[in-house]
């Protein structure tokens, strides 16, 4: 009779036994599943603060989101057309998208300060107020824990009136090859690029004009490269400036829209002409003195090429002899 009731007692106990570790088991998966539905949470909160712009047809929003894993913000352009909006929100969500996968793969870190951060600063330029002509530069910056920082360029340029995005061959008439040689000859000014340049991938980059980011600003051409694109990693993001004096012959009928009347006149000219338009017969001689000066001297010689303007150096024994690659470079930009 004994043993009967120690039988149930034991079978009573086990019963127990088994309801208690299913217990914890369903509360310890309500426990993660809470866990990763607050984690989710964490990522799709955001604050959205409108900025007042003053653009006519366009307000600009601000975006930012933060967890333990990660910051991350971005601006994004609301205009008076759907179409080019949906295509610039296509491609920050995809930026987005793409970014908060690859934080998930990480290990989270106790240091606050080594988060993984991801922002997209936004440059907007009015062509053409009156038309509601727009460049936007979206300048993306990522870094994922441990890692380094890249940069990645997005160029939009648009007119509202007429609902169009712009592509580079809308505003020069221009093949590959030559602007290949245009911004290739700009690039390989600086010794340091022209040595680390990787020309099967700078090829490459410019095989495709429709899909180079561009922006034209007082009739100078700009050229957007990633980090990586074309050059290591470690020189950054690249632009190319291109400057107005070298492009004026190429332009086509679209790009009055955003130039100046007297840079509408020089193209005009231009065409007209089978020789270079005419300078002016006054003149400016520049002369600089006791150079050259390793941090001045390179930024001195792309705001002289900016405006095609030829200089004089006068240079001391001592800098010459310790920056050769400097005078060198002052020779192939046809100063003296």
């Amino acid at each position: 009779m004994k043993r009967k009731y120690w039988g149930l007692l034991l079978l009573f106990i086990l019963i127990l036994a088994g309801c208690s570790s299913l217990s914890q088991k369903k509360e310890s998966k309500e426990v993660t599943e809470n866990q990763i539905e607050k984690e989710e949470e964490k990522i799709e909160e955001k604050e959205d603060h409108r900025l007042v712009t003053g653009y006519p047809g366009m307000e600009i929003f601000y975006n930012s989101y933060e967890n333990e894993q990660m910051q991350l913000s971005y601006f994004e352009p609301v205009t008076d057309s759907p179409e080019i909006d949906e295509t610039i929100h296509a491609w920050l969500q995809e930026e987005n998208e793409e970014f908060i996968e690859e934080v998930k793969y990480l290990k989270p870190s106790d240091d606050k300060d080594s988060r993984s951060s991801y922002h997209i600063e936004l440059d907007t330029k009015i062509l053409n107020e009156d038309k509601k002509i727009y460049s936007l530069v979206f300048e993306e910056s990522s870094i994922l824990s441990g890692s380094n920082n890249f940069k990645k360029y997005k160029a939009y340029n648009f007119d509202l009136e007429e609902n169009k995005l712009y592509k580079i061959d809308d505003f020069f008439d221009i093949n590959t090859e030559e602007l290949k040689e245009l911004v290739y000859e700009e690039l390989v000014k600086k010794e340091d690029i022209a040595e680390s340049l990787n020309e099967e991938s700078f090829h490459q980059a410019m095989e495709n004009i429709e899909e180079l980011d561009f922006r034209i600003i007082n009739g100078d051409l700009y050229i957007y490269f990633d980090s990586n694109e074309i050059l290591p990693g470690s020189f950054g993001g690249q632009i190319v400036f291109i400057p107005f004096t070298k492009t004026m012959n190429l332009c086509k009928d679209e790009v009055f829209k955003i130039l100046s009347k007297d840079q509408t006149e020089k193209v005009e000219t231009a065409r007209n002409s089978e020789t270079e338009p005419p300078k002016a017969e006054s003149a400016v001689a520049l002369t600089f003195d006791d150079g050259p000066n390793p941090k001045t001297t390179p930024q001195l010689l792309d705001i002289l090429d900016r405006y095609d303007a030829k200089a004089t150096f006068f240079i001391l024994g001592e800098n010459a002899n310790n920056y050769p690659h400097i005078i060198k470079d002052m020779v192939d930009r046809g100063h003296e």
